[in-house]
């Protein structure tokens, strides 16, 4: 149906006293001629703006003329799409610096522009080039908000000017191969372990800190409190003067290491290997981020210090790895850094590490492994996916018993794996795994607007290890990225026997 802003045509309303013009949308060069006419010999009221349906597809408001005999009229042309409106200022019409640009590197133009948008993400702007400054101005106001929306983006390869700048398609294709060399390289060492490195009095990581160490690199960074939201300096916190102290630095508190961390510590709090040390984890991410996360996975709070670093303040004093690619962080999306941290760029052995979930590894000691059995019992009992396994597998035959084919995680915990085949000891094939995808999929990724940090750029931020003997440091590990936590039990064994 043809409408103005004032009503239907062909007989339209009476016009709205405080109005001064009018739109309309979807009318033919003839019928915009009539209702231009009638609406300034019978009202006085001249027609602004008209709307019409223009893709690259659907010319028709240009063949039919109606586009010119608008321009003639002195009528503002309006197209119901950012990309429409581009075509008819002409902004998407300087395809040729774009052209040969692709033609000089041997590529298509799509690949460059594949390119702009990996490293730059859109934004919501004034649309660039639809219209002068002056007339974008003089339409606020008029009533043209329910004829269309206007959404748009500036070309991340473009200058003030609007023409493409050749110094940021090079540094585009220069990040482009610098990205793509940094994946092959990372893919090469699939199978690598990650890179070793001291963790005692001699860490590289705690002698960078110079003479201050680790409580002058945390003075003035502030903590706060999951159980009462009290802030707390976190030198005060580290400061040990008699006993052992275990702190953990996790990442945001909806990563897959925070969550393997704290649920192997709550095991080995349970099992009695932390002694009468003080435990703590500091996370980054919010107060209510913390108290989720310490609800999700049940953690004995009484034992278990909990502590919310918002910023992420603590974790970059003490030179913790920020993650894939740094010198890119202003121009490329943290979510994709934490793709690319996937395929191991920035963080060595992620890949191993998944990959030894699935295929598991019999040689691993008990105190090492107890926690995957109550991992998988507690997240079935909270509901998280999967809570139940087949209980036979597709070559084995079906139980004489005749009972149920379906075994609840949340009873039989590792016992599923047990007289299989897989072994009776250390990880056995899927079970780590399954622990994982619980933590993914019902917990992580179903609670992920209220776990994530607020800055999108800590999504990256790797966290670490402290161990103190009274005022020493006697242990210290920087995580090596995605899965590539410090070992607990190892940190653990560091804690003086007393």
């Amino acid at each position: 149906m043809c409408t103005t802003a004032l009503g239907r045509i062909p007989k339209p309303r009476a016009p709205n006293p405080g109005r001064s013009e009018s739109e309309v949308c979807n009318f033919s060069l003839a019928e915009l001629r009539v209702v231009h006419d009638r609406l300034k010999s019978v009202h006085g009221l001249p027609l602004s703006t008209c709307q019409v349906e223009l893709s690259l597809l659907r010319q028709l408001p240009v063949s039919s003329g109606l586009v010119n005999g608008c321009r003639e009229l002195g009528i503002t042309v309006l197209a119901f799409s950012p990309l429409a409106m581009g075509r008819l200022s002409g902004q998407y019409d300087r395809l040729i610096g774009l052209s040969g640009m692709a033609q000089q590197r041997r590529k298509v133009v799509l690949a460059l522009c594949l390119l702009a948008l990996v490293f730059r993400g859109l934004a919501p702007e004034d649309f660039v080039g639809s219209a002068p400054p002056q007339a974008l101005k003089s339409r606020e106001g008029r009533g043209k908000q329910g004829l269309v929306v206007r959404e748009s983006f500036q070309n991340p390869l473009a200058g003030p000017d609007g023409k493409i700048d050749q110094k940021k398609v090079d540094a585009a294709l220069a990040t482009g191969l610098d990205i793509a060399k940094n994946v092959l390289f990372a893919l090469f060492d699939i199978f690598k372990e990650p890179p070793q490195e001291a963790t005692g009095k001699d860490a590289p990581g705690l002698l960078a800190l110079g003479n201050g160490g680790v409580l002058g690199a945390l003075k003035g960074c502030e903590v706060q409190s999951v159980l009462d939201a009290s802030a707390k300096d976190a030198a005060a916190l580290c400061a040990s003067k008699d006993g052992g102290l275990a702190v953990f630095f996790l990442t945001h508190f909806g990563d897959f290491n925070s969550w393997e961390v704290a649920q192997q510590l709550r095991t080995a709090i349970r099992e009695g290997r932390t002694g009468s040390a003080r435990v703590v984890l500091v996370g980054i991410g919010s107060v209510d981020s913390g108290k989720l996360f310490a609800e999700q996975l049940e953690l004995p709070l009484d034992a278990l210090e909990i502590y919310a670093d918002p910023s992420g303040a603590c974790h970059q004093a003490l030179g913790f790895s920020t993650g894939a690619l740094p010198q890119y962080k202003e121009s490329l999306n943290p979510y994709f850094r934490v793709f690319l941290m996937l395929l191991g760029v920035g963080s060595p052995g992620t890949i191993r590490t998944v990959l030894g979930g699935y295929f598991g590894n019999t040689a691993l000691a008990l105190e090492e492994t107890s926690w995957v059995d109550e991992a998988l019992k507690q997240g079935a009992q909270k509901g998280r996916f999967p809570t139940s396994v087949p209980r036979r597998l597709p070559w084995e035959e079906k139980p004489a018993d005749g009972g149920p084919e379906w075994v609840e995680l949340a009873s039989a915990g590792s016992e599923v794996w047990n007289n299989r085949g897989f072994g009776e000891t250390g990880l056995r094939p899927f079970e780590l795994a399954t622990v994982r995808l619980q933590n993914m999929m019902g917990g992580i990724i179903a609670n992920w607007d209220s776990l994530k940090p607020a800055d999108d750029e800590l999504l990256v931020q790797q966290g670490g290890a402290i161990i103190f003997d009274g005022e020493e440091v006697s242990y210290f590990f920087r995580d090596k990225g995605i899965l590539t936590y410090a070992p607990v039990t190892t940190a653990l064994q560091s804690l003086p026997k007393k």
